[in-house]
C-alpha cells in the first residue's frame, strides 16, 4: 500500500548503488532477533526514525552516500538494488531500502498488483501498466507478508509471462531475503517458501486473515476459497518506502507502513479492526470507504485489504479527510486544508470519512497503547 505515487524515472541499469544506513545504527547482538528463523545475527536493526532518515535523498535526487563503517558494508544483506534491515520494535518486520523508486517499483510492483489491484489482483503481468493503470505499483509504499510474496513468485515461475519469470530487481530482493533467512528456495524444485518465524502462532504474531482467505464477516466479500490463515505459515513481513527529499512526506509514509506492520504482527488488533468494520461502520460509510479505495485502484473485494487500509489511514492521515486531525492531533481543522463547496459529493464523502476517523481513533487509542512513531514529531493522529 502507499500514500503517493513514486516520482522515480530511469531503468535498472541507471540506478546507483543501494544506499546503506548510517554508522550509528547498531547491528543485532545475535540470537533470534538478528535474523530469520533463529539466524545468528548480522541484519542491521533500526528504528523507524533511522529508517526514514536513510530514505531521504538530497535535492539532486541521488542516494545519500554511505558513511564509513556502515554496518551493512560488511554484511551480505544488501546489493546494488536493495538493503535490508530489521525493525527494532519487531524482529519479524524487515524494512527494505531500494536504490531508487524505480528499483522499488521493479522489485515489488508486480507482486503488489497481484495482491491488491482493483483490476489485476490474482494476475501475473509481464509488465506493469503505464500511468494510472499501474495502480498500487506506482505508490511510494509497499507492504506484504513474505508468504504472500512467495505465493506470487511461485505462480510467476509457473506462468512466466513473455517467457520470463523474475526480473533483475525481483531477483535482487529474493537474494537479500534468502540471505536474511526469512525466505527459502528449494534447491531441487526452485519453489519459494517463507521461513517460519520464531514466535509465529497465527494470533499474537499476525492477523488470522489473508489475501486468499474467505471473509468470515459477510457474503459480499466471499469470492475467495475456504478460510486458510496464512499467518500460521509465516510471521515475517516486509515493508518498503521510496526515498524522497521531502522529509515530512517520507516520515508520514513510513508511519503509514508501520501501522500495516502492527496489523500483521498483532492479531488482537486486527480482530478489533474487523469487529469495528462489521459493527461500527454503517453501510453508507462502507460504501464511501470502498469508493475511496477503488479510486486508488485497490481491490475492494478483499476484506483484509479493505480493513487493513482503513486502520492505516485512520491512524495516520491528517490532511486527506478534511484536515480533521491537525498537526497537534487534537481534531482541529487544519487551516491549510482546501475546503470544497457545500453540498458537493466530495465534501459529503470527506465529512463522512472524517467522522469515521475520529470514531476509529478513539477505539485505536485503547487497542494500541504504545503506537509507533517516526521520531518525536510524526505520530498517530490521537497523539
Amino acid at each position: 500500500s502507499g500514500l503517493t505515487p513514486d516520482r522515480a524515472s530511469g531503468s535498472l541499469l541507471e540506478r546507483p548503488e543501494a544506499p546503506r544506513f548510517p554508522e550509528r545504527m547498531g547491528k543485532s547482538k545475535g540470537g533470534s532477533d538478528g535474523g530469520g528463523a533463529g539466524w545468528g545475527g548480522g541484519v542491521p536493526r533500526v528504528t523507524l526514525e533511522q529508517f526514514a532518515e536513510a530514505l531521504c535523498v538530497c535535492s539532486s535526487g541521488k542516494a545519500r552516500v554511505p558513511t564509513s563503517g556502515d554496518p551493512e558494508s560488511s554484511t551480505c544483506f544488501s546489493n546494488s538494488t536493495v538493503s535490508v534491515s530489521q525493525w527494532s520494535d519487531d524482529s519479524n518486520v524487515y524494512l527494505l531500502h531500494f536504490a531508487s523508486g524505480a528499483a522499488q517499483k521493479d522489485a515489488m510492483g508486480r507482486c503488489s498488483l497481484f495482491l491488491e489491484d482493483l483490476d489485476l489482483h490474482g494476475t501475473i503481468v509481464e509488465f506493469i501498466p503505464t500511468g494510472q493503470r499501474g495502480g498500487g505499483a506506482n505508490y511510494s509504499g509497499h507492504n506484504m507478508r513474505v508468504a504472500d510474496l512467495c505465493r506470487f513468485l511461485n505462480l510467476l515461475r509457473v506462468q512466466a509471462p513473455g517467457g520470463k519469470d523474475t526480473n533483475d530487481a525481483e531477483k535482487a530482493l529474493v537474494e537479500c531475503l534468502v540471505k536474511a533467512n526469512v525466505m527459502r528456495v528449494d534447491k531441487t524444485t526452485g519453489e519459494f517458501s517463507a521461513a517460519a518465524s520464531s514466535n509465529c502462532d497465527g494470533k499474537k504474531n499476525g492477523s488470522t486473515y489473508s489475501h486468499s482467505a474467505k471473509s468470515p464477516y459477510g457474503s459480499e466479500y466471499g469470492e475467495y476459497g475456504d478460510y486458510s490463515p496464512i499467518a500460521n505459515e509465516s510471521g515475517y513481513v516486509i515493508a518498503a518506502v521510496a526515498g524522497s527529499s521531502d522529509k515530512t512526506e517520507t516520515r508520514n509514509a513510513v508511519l503509514h507502513e508501520a501501522m500495516h506492520m502492527i496489523w500483521y504482527g498483532d492479531g488482537e488488533f486486527a480482530e478489533r479492526c474487523y469487529e469495528f468494520w462489521q459493527n461500527d461502520v454503517t453501510d453508507e460509510e462502507k460504501k464511501t470507504w470502498t469508493t475511496f479505495l477503488s479510486d486508488l485502484k485497490y481491490n475492494t473485494q478483499d476484506l483484509e485489504l479493505v480493513v487493513n487500509e482503513l486502520q492505516a489511514y485512520m491512524c495516520t492521515e491528517r490532511q486527506m479527510f478534511g484536515g480533521g486531525f491537525g498537526s497537534d492531533g487534537d481534531g482541529r481543522k487544519d487551516s491549510s486544508s482546501k475546503q470544497k463547496k457545500k453540498g458537493s459529493n466530495h465534501e459529503s464523502a470527506t465529512d463522512s470519512l472524517a467522522s469515521l476517523q475520529k470514531r476509529f481513533a478513539l477505539k485505536a487509542k485503547q487497542w494500541v497503547p504504545k503506537p509507533p512513531s517516526v521520531g518525536v514529531t510524526c505520530k498517530v493522529v490521537w497523539q
